[in-house]
Formats: structure tokens, sequence, C-alpha cells
């Protein structure tokens, strides 16, 4: 990222259940560690106004 992207992940009912909003171009990271099956939503944003930057968007899965 050359600018300041945030990032919140959604579950299907559109509440809110993780936000990452690290300052500047740090890697943003969010950790659902008791997370149910089901639907998610992801939302990257500007973190400051006006920002813009590709972005590379990773996850992983862990069961337990």
């Amino acid at each position: 990222m050359t600018q300041d992207l945030d990032l919140e992940v959604y579950d299907s009912s559109g509440r809110l259940v993780g936000r990452s909003i690290n300052g500047g171009t740090r890697t943003d990271f969010v950790n659902l560690s008791n997370a149910s099956a089901g639907d998610y939503y992801v939302r990257v944003f500007p973190g400051v106004s006006g920002a813009r930057s590709a972005y590379a968007l990773r996850f992983g899965l862990t069961v337990s």
C-alpha cells in the first residue's frame, strides 16, 4: 500500500466482528479467534480522507 487503508470484517447479519485501523501503510490484520461457520464480509476503506492505494487481500483458515 502506498497510502493508509483500513479493514473491517462483518458477519452475515451485518454486525462488525473485527477491525484493523493501523496508521500509515502498516499491514492491517484481523483475527477472528472464535468465529462461527457462516458468511463474512470484508470492507477495505480509506484510513484518511481521500486515501487511495492498490492492496492485496489475503486470508487464512485454521479449524480446530
